[in-house]
């Protein structure tokens, strides 16, 4: 049986029926050095990659056939046991130790030569890591966040000092201190909301070319983009251009009018 990625490599796009070819696969045997010949009786549906491993590249022969004649060995290097519920893992592993023991004649932990794992207990692992890098991530983008709203706060600071003759212009004529505060909140999250949007427009692309890099790879990796991921994303910037700009529109708030108008 021939994986579906298999099938084409072997037979390309010929339009030749794989079902019935004979097919040589290369073996560890001495005397079978110029490869194994096989009957190919069927092609597998595509069925992806599971745990970095592709599926669709694979070729399923007869346990005696891929023992003796292409690996030339007598034993199993790994079997898989699907277990019916996950409540009867524990007692499924026990018994699976049991039986190897008896099977391989063992009589102490020191002499055992197999072992069992657990595939619950590496998605344990492995999304412990991925927990662990999704702080790593929300670390660096808060330091991320907290440098460009210093950023802000410096340009916002500096906007207040060129444009005090304008404040106390606007002061002059009867803007509120409300009025001004609230125009300088506004340029500050218009300036950080265009920052959000850019680095959101790169994130799916660079999101876009990762996934079309594990596609060439032959893992089916789905590509999804969120809108509750964009609209948090960009929420977050407006935010920080809020408490950034927070303190520069209270001091451009505060000015009084004329010593504004007499700045230089």
């Amino acid at each position: 049986m021939l994986g579906s990625e298999t099938s084409k490599q072997i037979f390309g796009d010929s339009g030749v029926n794989p079902i019935g070819q004979i097919i040589k696969v290369k073996s560890s045997v001495e005397n079978k050095a110029g490869g194994v010949p096989l009957r190919v009786i069927g092609v597998i549906a595509p069925r992806g990659s599971s745990f970095f491993q592709n599926q669709d590249e694979m070729i399923f022969m007869p346990l005696v056939i891929g023992q003796q004649q292409i690996l030339g060995i007598h034993y199993l290097q790994s079997i898989y046991v699907k277990v019916n519920d996950a409540e009867n893992i524990d007692l499924t592993l026990a018994s699976i130790n049991t039986v190897l023991k008896q099977q391989h004649h063992i009589q102490d932990e020191i002499n055992v030569d197999f072992t069992i794992r657990n595939q619950a207990d590496a998605v344990k692992i492995l999304s412990t890591i991925t927990d662990a890098l999704s702080l790593f991530l929300i670390a660096m983008a808060a330091i991320s966040l907290v440098v460009g709203g210093i950023g802000i706060l410096n340009i916002m600071m500096a906007t207040v000092g060129e444009r005090t003759r304008e404040i106390g212009l606007r002061k002059a004529v009867g803007a509120t201190k409300k009025a001004i505060r609230n125009q300088f909140l506004l340029e500050a999250s218009l300036l950080t909301s265009l920052g959000g949007v850019v680095g959101i427009l790169i994130g799916i692309l660079v999101s876009y070319l990762i996934f079309l890099l594990m596609k060439q790879l032959g893992y089916d990796w789905a590509f999804i983009v969120s809108w509750v991921s964009i609209v948090l994303s960009v929420g977050v910037s407006i935010l920080t251009g809020i408490v950034f700009g927070l303190s520069p529109a209270v001091k451009a708030a505060k000015l009084d009018p004329i010593d504004a108008l007499r700045y230089e």
